[in-house]
């Protein structure tokens, strides 16, 4: 069931067994997840089917050092549906490199491992429709040279990484029929959480407190998941200081929202190859139509160093 804010009435409470909140490909995904279970899901949004400017504006923010990054609200979608709405549909897997501890990186180290996560990118190349989670060259293009520029790879460069393509994929809309005929899953379209509610536990939430145009309500529940997108769920925990979290919640260790991770300003090398026929930058079909284009990678050998 899809309701939009004006099905809601002022001052309502609501209940369920599990709040997500977001609206993007995360949040829908998990949602469907429980669309054929008897567990009771309410999803909430912050937009609607399309980006208003009321919407886009409260994504605004200042940007330090001026000019490191583009403007905050033009990269991100307040709408049902999310990212997916603009989104340019490459999908590339983080490495067992990147969960490890780095000795030549601050605080790097995660406390979760590769392997744990792996069956979950899997799971998400199927959502994404991008079929295998084989991004390698060599085994996706056996028959073709494996490097972007032959003979080129060193020992600080290599080439043989793939990123894959997604089908055009408006999650909202693509699922819309699945949500609305939902007897389980209720979407509330335009509903902005303000904060994250903790009235007798410091290890659980109780509840959220919403608004939906002049109106405001509360959702409480026996699960919540903060699917919003890594600025917009931290951004929610720094906003719920309460009794038990004075410095907002799980931020007692000062790490909340210290690692915004984008992408890298800057020259590596500069290339100007003189057989460019030879050259594998374009994009390429792998056996089951998905586009695929290679792409470098900064070896463990040349981070180290």
């Amino acid at each position: 069931m899809i309701l939009s804010k004006d099905d809601l009435a002022a001052s309502q409470e609501l209940s369920t067994e599990i709040c997500i909140i977001g609206g993007g490909p995360a949040a829908i995904s998990i949602a469907l997840s429980y669309a054929s279970t008897d567990y009771k899901v309410i999803l909430i949004t912050g937009g609607s089917w399309t980006q208003t400017q009321v919407n886009r504006r409260l994504y605004k923010g200042v940007i330090n050092p001026v000019g490191s990054h583009e403007p905050i609200e033009t990269t991100r979608r307040r709408q049902f549906g999310g990212g997916s709405a603009v989104w340019a549909r490459r999908c590339v897997p983080l490495y067992p490199l990147d969960f490890e501890y780095r000795a030549w990186v601050p605080a790097s180290g995660w406390p979760v491992a590769y392997n744990h996560l792996l069956p979950y990118f899997k799971k998400a190349c199927t959502i994404c429709q991008i079929e295998d989670f084989d991004f390698d060259s060599r085994s996706v293009f056996p028959d073709k040279q494996p490097e972007i520029i032959p003979e080129f790879d060193s020992a600080e460069l290599e080439s043989s990484h793939l990123e894959r393509y997604s089908c055009p994929i408006h999650f909202a809309k693509n699922h819309k029929t699945q949500l609305e005929s939902s007897l389980t899953v209720q979407v509330l379209l335009d509903a902005h959480v303000l904060s994250l509610e903790m009235q007798n536990r410091a290890d659980t939430i109780s509840g959220v407190e919403i608004a939906a145009g002049n109106k405001r309500a509360k959702v409480s529940a026996k699960y919540f998941v903060l699917a919003a997108g890594g600025i917009e769920n931290a951004r929610l925990l720094l906003a719920s200081a309460n009794k038990h979290f004075p410095a907002d919640i799980g931020n007692q260790h000062d790490n909340v929202d210290r690692y915004y991770m984008t992408h890298i300003i800057g020259t590596y090398a500069k290339l100007n190859p003189t057989d460019r026929d030879k050259v594998m930058f374009d994009f390429e079909k792998d056996k089951d139509g998905i586009f695929c284009r290679r792409r470098w990678r900064i070896t463990y050998t040349a981070q180290k160093n």
